[in-house]
């Protein structure tokens, strides 16, 4: 089931409610969904903010492998064209509300499962990977400035994975396989040893051989397909032993293998990941939580060098440029007061949160800038500590009004730093960094299902340990990293219009945003890479951008079983200032397309079969020629527009056992996805796949 939520300024995912829209055609109420992106438990209906909630009954009606395949369809989010197990890790971040990033590898979004921050510590981008669908309860995002409560990353808005929870004990198995040697397999367990304590564990794999990305015209004899393998491991345990206390403990672990378009270039990744967080209920309608969790990450990528012979793709070899080893502590946790009031004030909540993230690249270089062989090894690292407080207060001064007002005090201090690379800044002096950053929401009730609402908000994200310190050198491409970099600052807001009946829900929003010291990457000088003729970036915050857009959706609970939905997204990201690159001012920002349509119809019929297709169109985005001989430069990250449509269909054998069959891109439509570092090397999107699969569920 997904529950559109009444406040929503955003279209939700590309399918409609399936389960809910038949629930709402027999005449039954939808249930309110619990939601806990304000950092507390509250029905989504007490709050007037831009949340859409996508269930495990939608992610069960697409034929996604990783959750970005079913972000992607979320209007506000930008992501790549195309699944992140079939591109760089350090090209997996995500951005909401048209403020880009992908273009650098710059994260402007928060992405948690169970409220535990999921961005990698060092580069910040997301590991798809680590959040099997399969474990999934639902998806909270919130569109907009999320930093008054949330703090670093969270820019653009935040999204929150919550996991399953039984409520009776329970085996859940799934496996399936497909195209281009795909498969996958998950198990899931829930246990009630006594009557105060749930265990869980989950664990599962997944794996494909892979198509091949790299276009016929631009393959050279090493390239092969993209192949992948994830393992995930999880255990759980839940504790209540009285009706005012509740706590949980968990162990997680992740790991993956990559090839990527060659046998050369392998990345591989581990994460060791402990988490707990208890809340107590006191008197006076009172609780205080409190949560911790530490990781222990390894990265490891081997990167190569080639210059590929357009008159004989044949002769065209690669060569082991360098392999990194990032290793990465991360430990935070947060403390949390708050408190149900009579009156106007009918709430308030006051928290402080800390983190502290280590992070080192050992680098072993094996051919030198002037492309001879050479076998050197540099070292960067830094400490980065992130402290804040923050507080929330919700106000009714008349029945069809809601006020909330939050607002955050950050510390960032950056410390340890040294930048290693081939003709770096050696040692970084320490640096320190506040923010303040309030947030005010409204909702007015005009009666007959229409609301108004409104907000303004401030956010901020901080460089990261990646943007001070990792240096990534191929093909005669090179990315310094940006030791002295500044924070970026967001303010801005946006108005909406909803209305809501029992079969039809519409939601319209208009938002407005201003960043300043924006992160970009632009060409400059090394004393190492210069002369030896190498095409040098670095990114510096010495741009400013206005980001406005347009968001509506129209959900139809058609009846009879069938639902339907229309969205579209306009963004316009402008460049107002850019003195390294003037030519930039006026220009949409390269990774953000300006528009997005998305539609969706299913039926289902009981609980005997369902049938779901999804159609989705984005424009493209900014290549600086429409033949991709040329993609503004090396480095950037563009997408032709492309028209995709999916099919899932699912048959229940017996009550406990459904057969499944998905089908990607079903009109078998090709499109350029994005460009490496060399101008000339180009990657495809995925072509038609199809997945055959099977659940079996004993409670």
């Amino acid at each position: 089931m997904i529950t559109l939520v009444r406040f929503a300024s955003a279209p939700i995912a590309l399918m409609a409610a399936t389960a809910a829209c038949a629930q709402d055609a027999a005449g039954v109420t939808l249930p309110p969904v619990v939601v806990t992106t304000s950092r507390l438990a509250v029905e989504s209906q007490a709050l007037p903010q831009s949340i859409s909630v996508i269930s495990a009954r939608q992610i069960e009606n697409t034929p996604a492998r990783e959750l970005d395949e079913v972000l992607r369809l979320v209007p506000g989010i930008d992501l790549l064209g195309y699944s992140g197990e079939a591109q760089h890790p350090t090209a997996g971040s995500i951005a909401m509300r048209g403020l880009g990033g992908a273009a650098t590898g710059i994260s402007r979004g928060l992405v948690m499962v169970d409220s535990v921050p999921i961005n990698d510590p060092f580069f910040g981008y997301v590991q798809w990977g680590r959040i099997p669908l399969n474990n999934i309860d639902h998806v909270e995002v919130v569109r907009g400035g999320g930093s008054p409560l949330w703090g670093d990353y969270a820019e653009g808005g935040v999204i929150n994975v919550i996991t399953r929870k039984p409520s009776a004990k329970q085996v859940a198995l799934d496996a399936r396989g497909g195209s281009y040697g795909t498969y996958g397999a998950s198990g899931y367990g829930a246990y009630f040893p006594t009557e105060t304590t749930t265990l869980q564990t989950f664990a599962s794999v997944d794996g494909t051989s892979g198509f091949q990305q790299v276009p016929e015209y631009e393959r050279a004899p090493f390239n092969v397909p993209t192949t992948y393998k994830a393992t995930n491991f999880e255990l759980k345990g839940t504790f209540d032993p009285s009706a005012d206390f509740v706590g949980h403990l968990g162990l997680i672990y992740h790991d993956n293998v990559q090839h990527l378009q060659t046998q050369i270039d392998r990345n591989s990744q581990d994460y060791y990941t402990i988490t707990a967080d208890a809340q107590r209920h006191l008197a006076n309608s009172a609780s205080l939580a409190a949560s911790v969790f530490y990781s222990y990450s390894r990265f490891s990528t081997n990167n190569s060098t080639y210059f590929p012979n357009e008159a004989d793709l044949a002769s065209t070899t690669d060569t082991l440029n360098e392999i990194h080893g990032v290793r990465a502590h991360d430990l935070g946790g947060s403390l949390v007061w708050s408190q149900k009031l009579s009156g106007a004030v009918t709430n308030y909540m006051l928290g402080v949160d800390a983190r502290s993230i280590t992070g080192i690249d050992n680098t072993d270089h094996f051919v030198a800038p002037d492309f001879t062989p050479q076998s050197t090894s540099t070292v960067s690292q830094g400490t980065q500590t992130l402290a804040g407080a923050f507080g929330q207060v919700t106000v009714v001064p008349a029945p069809a009004l809601d006020l909330i007002a939050s607002a955050r005090y950050q510390w960032v201090r950056n410390t340890d730093g040294y930048d290693g690379s081939l003709g770096g800044a050696g040692s970084v002096p320490n640096r320190n960094f506040t923010s303040f950053d309030p947030r005010v929401d409204a909702r007015y009730a005009l009666g007959g299902g229409f609301a108004l609402r409104g907000a303004y908000y401030q956010s901020f994200r901080a460089p990261n340990l990646s943007d001070q310190f990792y240096t990534y050198a191929a093909g005669g491409f090179v990315m310094l990293p940006a030791p002295f970099l500044q924070p970026e600052k967001l303010k801005g807001g946006e108005i909406g219009f909803d209305y809501s009946s029992s079969t039809v829900r519409a939601q319209f929003s208009v938002y407005s945003t201003r960043i300043s010291n924006y992160i970009v990457a632009e060409p400059t000088t090394n004393p190492v890479y210069t002369p030896a003729g190498w095409y040098v970036v670095q990114n510096s915050n010495v741009a400013s951008v206005r980001a406005q857009g347009f968001e509506a959706e129209v959900n139809w609970n058609v009846g009879h079983g069938f639902s339907a939905n229309l969205a579209y997204t306009y963004a316009s990201s402008i460049v107002k200032s850019n003195p390294l690159d003037p030519a930039s001012v006026g220009q949409q920002v390269v990774d953000v397309p300006r528009n997005k349509v998305a539609a969706g119809l299913s039926y289902r019929h009981g609980d005997a079969w369902r049938v779901a297709t999804q159609m989705y169109w984005v424009d493209r985005t900014a290549w600086a020629n429409l033949e991709h001989s040329d993609p503004g430069y090396p480095g950037a990250i563009s997408a032709d527009a492309h028209f995709l449509v999916d099919l899932t269909a699912g048959y229940r054998v017996t009550k406990d056992v459904e057969a499944y069959l998905q089908i990607q891109n079903l009109l078998d439509r090709r499109y350029i996805a994005t460009s490496y570092s060399a101008p000339s090397a180009q990657t495809i999107g995925a072509p038609s796949q199809v997945f055959a699969g099977v659940r079996i569920t004993w409670q």
